[in-house]
């Protein structure tokens, strides 16, 4: 096989388990933003957001939660992503 053919495959099979590393750095980034400012609604949706598309929707829907607790305003769609019903 060449060489740039076995590169390409390892890059794309990076790009694959990239979203299953259990140290996601995109997730501790959000945690930092929430443990500075708690009160952050978007750095919570974002986080919710991930969660989901790593499959842990448990977490998902915490985070989406806590958005609608600190922003009753907030549409109730923004939590389908995690499978709630509007």
């Amino acid at each position: 096989m060449p060489t740039w053919r076995a590169n390409r495959l390892q890059n794309w099979r990076l790009l694959l388990l990239l979203p299953l590393a259990p140290d996601d750095p995109a997730i501790k980034e959000l945690d930092t933003k929430i443990r500075l400012n708690p009160a952050d609604t978007v750095a919570y949706y974002k986080r919710g957001q991930l969660h989901a598309q790593r499959g842990d929707y448990a977490r998902a829907v915490k985070d989406f939660d806590e958005v609608l607790r600190l922003n009753p305003g907030t549409p109730r769609r923004s939590t389908t992503a995690a499978g709630r019903a509007p």
